[in-house]
């Protein structure tokens, strides 16, 4: 869902994402690939965070 707070509540923060397939018993599994760092903007107000994915980096998650 799209964050709609004021600009001003926004922040930007980096991340090394790490994406998993799958969650079993409450734990993350399956193959994940390392992905370059990020730049994240975090919403201070409601909390959502967005990100994108190179293109290059999108062949981790197409369906073979």
């Amino acid at each position: 869902m799209a964050c709609s707070c004021p600009v001003s509540k926004k922040r930007i923060y980096y991340s090394a994402i790490q994406l998993f397939p799958e969650l079993k018993d409450g734990l993350v599994s399956g193959g994940a690939p390392h992905l370059s760092a990020k730049e994240v903007t975090v919403c201070t107000e409601c909390g959502n965070a967005e990100f994108a994915i190179d293109a290059l980096e999108l062949r981790w998650f197409r369906a073979a």
